[in-house]
């Protein structure tokens, strides 16, 4: 159901950040939208990877890559679809992840156009400023769900971005930041895993020798797991804050949140 106008004000990144993981935790929804995408790019991404260290052709392990990526991107979008809809959506109940692909599918042609945009973007800028993009161009983090927005040219995606957000342009800075995040997350997974190997071989009895060899960070195969594993359990996060940071631009742009303040002035003054 969508929230009221009374919750709708200006947020800092923290802020943004910790209200997309009480969407992702309220709302079955968005996981069931995201992780499909997160599991097809860790599958492709260890074939390319058992690929790359056997010195096999490397034509179909890229070509399942390159389909996962853009098969993750319309994922994406019926995320924030969805995360769209949970916010601001008129309907009197919780939309449907159905609904919510089936928008996404819809705008397919713009997804995947996104899909190649971002990556294409990121790797230029990151690569051609020596990563201080990252701290400077933070706008395209809200790409796919400005795409569902149906605003703006597909090939001129980051200035509808830009557009959208308005002011809040530094906080898709701090949230990109705040998403650093990951590299806890990574190590905490790595020793989890380590973790539960020991336990299993000291208290069972199990003989982990081989699976305790795999799970080391001197490995590729398992360090290239952990990093998709990661990613997968992030991608309900970036949906939310992606429009959670375009609701943030359209309250500071149009001043909704003094809107919501007329109102609870209004019912305040009806109460008395």
């Amino acid at each position: 159901m969508a929230v009221s106008a009374l919750e709708l004000r200006p947020r800092g990144a923290v802020a943004i950040l910790d209200a997309g993981l009480r969407v992702c935790v309220r709302s079955s929804g968005v996981w069931a939208l995201t992780l499909p995408g997160g599991a097809l790019v860790t599958a492709a991404l260890l074939h390319l990877t058992e690929a790359v260290s056997r010195n096999h052709d490397l034509g179909l392990p890229a070509l399942g890559f390159t389909l996962a990526w853009m098969a993750r991107g319309l994922f994406q979008g019926a995320a924030c679809h969805h995360v769209q809809e949970l916010l601001l959506g008129k309907g009197a109940g919780e939309p449907t992840a159905w609904s919510s692909l089936r928008a996404a599918l819809a705008r397919a042609p713009s997804l995947l156009t996104a899909v190649a945009y971002l990556f294409v973007f990121n790797a230029l800028s990151l690569s051609v400023s020596l990563g201080f993009a990252f701290l400077f161009l933070s706008s395209h983090l809200v790409g796919y769900a400005a795409t569902l927005q149906g605003k703006g040219s597909a090939l001129g995606l980051y200035g509808t971005c830009s557009r959208l957000l308005g002011p809040a342009r530094s906080t898709a800075t701090g949230v990109r930041v705040l998403l650093l995040a990951q590299v806890l997350v990574f190590f905490n997974l790595h020793i989890a895993a380590n973790a539960l190997l020991y336990v299993g071989r000291k208290l069972i009895g199990i003989d982990l020798t081989f699976a305790e060899r795999f799970a080391s960070l001197d490995n590729a195969p398992w360090v290239v797991f952990l990093v998709a594993a990661t990613f997968t359990l992030f991608e309900p996060l970036r949906a939310a804050t992606s429009t959670l940071l375009l609701v943030d631009g359209r309250v500071r742009q149009e001043g909704l949140d003094l809107l919501a303040a007329v109102q609870q002035l209004s019912v305040k003054g009806a109460r008395g």
